[in-house]
Formats: structure tokens, C-alpha cells, sequence
């Protein structure tokens, strides 16, 4: 179990951000003044220049990491929810969302250090012998990796009055999520931004709800939108 003290220990900064020590290949997208040279975050921000401002109310990070795609968020979305569940990369994502501030103000985003699936509950995470990835964590059992117990959400279990945008990067848990969210998706249509490297289970569940492809990308990334809901 982590303490606060070794949490901290753990923690350096690149260009402002806080990052966890072993984290060396996304540190290079963290740039001064919280800017940010990521390619999720690329493909993700021309679908939001497309969105009109009124509609531009909650974000939904699922995998958050370090805040490479919350943070910029904030600067566009009323309510930006970062759920990210590692204990470390946690603290450091709470960190980056709170010193940036041209953004939104503090009170209108949420850091939750939670796994997100189907139901409320706990999880097992497992993380790699070498935990230089990217952030490659997975709730699916690896042989040699290490495990902790995180705590599970569901996104309906947030009880939104407003979502309408996912983002979704779960290393292969992304039906789980999808599962987790039916009525929120349903009822609110938000946007969708899913990683499909490790399977298309969720993006056919998706296409089932009638949501349609709006951008394809290379290495198994879609952006989607339900038919009834289009930009502008």
C-alpha cells in the first residue's frame, strides 16, 4: 500500500508537469505552460473545435494518465471528469490538473483513482516488469507483471446530467467501460474516442447503438458519433 511520503518520492517534474519516475516516453509530450505534443490529443481536438460551445459541458478521460488529454480538455469543457488507476499516476494526474491554470477553474474537474468497468466494486491492475510504457497498465492477468487491488467504477454510476464526450484508452478493457456507460451513451450520445488495438468489442457495441465512424486513424484509434448527434 502506498503511502502519501512514497508517493512523493516517486514523483519529478518535466516542464512543469509532475511525472512518475518511471515514466519516460510520455514525459517527452509534456511541454512548458501545460501544452501538450500528443498524438491522442491531436486526433481528439479537431472533433472538439467541431463541437459548439453550448455543448461543450463534460469530458470523460477513461485511462487518464498523467493528464495529457484532461488538461487541455479543461480549456474546452465546463466539467472534465480524469479517472485514471494508479495510485501514482493518479497523484501526478490531481497535480497537473490542478496547477494549470488556463483552464477552467479547480472546482469544475474530478480526478478519480479508480479503475472504470461495468459495475462498482474493486480490480485487479497489473503493471509490466519494465514499467517504462506509456502508461501501460491493464485490468487483464499477465504472467510476471505485478498486481495491486484498485477500486472499480462505473461511468453510469457517476449520475451525469450532461456527457458529451468519452475518451477511451484501457489497454483491452474498453467493452467493460462501454458496458459500465450504456445509459449515460444512451441517453446523452456523447462523442466517442476509442482505442481498438487490442480488439473492436466496444466499437461494435457502439455501431450496434447506432453510432457511426467519424474519423479513422492509424494504430487503432476511432472517433465516433451516434447518428442523432452530429457537428456542427
Amino acid at each position: 500500500m502506498y503511502t502519501s511520503l512514497d508517493l512523493l518520492k516517486q514523483i519529478r517534474r518535466e516542464n512543469g508537469w509532475s511525472v512518475p519516475d518511471f515514466e519516460q516516453l510520455l514525459s517527452g509530450s509534456c511541454r512548458p505552460y501545460f501544452h501538450v505534443q500528443y498524438r491522442d490529443w491531436d486526433h481528439i481536438k479537431t472533433t472538439i473545435f467541431n463541437i459548439e460551445d453550448k455543448e461543450r459541458r463534460t469530458f470523460i478521460d477513461v485511462g487518464a494518465n498523467i493528464g495529457l488529454i484532461s488538461v487541455p480538455a479543461k480549456q474546452y469543457f465546463k466539467n472534465v471528469y480524469a479517472i485514471e488507476p494508479h495510485p501514482l499516476t493518479a497523484q501526478c494526474l490531481q497535480a497537473n490538473m490542478s496547477r494549470e491554470k488556463n483552464g477552467m477553474s479547480s472546482g469544475n474537474f474530478e480526478v478519480i483513482q479508480a479503475v472504470a468497468g461495468s459495475h462498482k466494486g474493486s480490480s485487479k491492475l497489473y503493471c509490466p516488469p519494465n514499467a517504462n510504457t506509456s502508461g501501460y497498465m491493464t485490468t487483464i492477468e499477465k504472467e510476471n507483471w505485478s498486481e495491486q487491488t484498485v477500486p472499480m467504477i462505473s461511468i453510469d454510476g457517476l449520475g451525469l446530467t450532461h456527457c458529451d464526450f468519452i475518451k477511451l484508452d484501457v489497454q483491452g478493457s474498453e467493452l467493460q467501460v462501454v458496458q459500465g456507460a450504456e445509459q449515460t451513451i444512451k441517453t446523452y450520445k456523447p462523442f466517442m474516442y476509442v482505442e481498438t488495438k487490442e480488439g473492436t468489442d466496444a466499437l461494435d457495441l457502439l455501431l450496434s447503438w447506432g453510432y457511426v465512424k467519424l474519423h479513422s486513424f492509424k494504430k487503432g484509434h476511432e472517433v465516433l458519433n451516434h447518428k442523432r448527434r452530429r457537428l456542427q
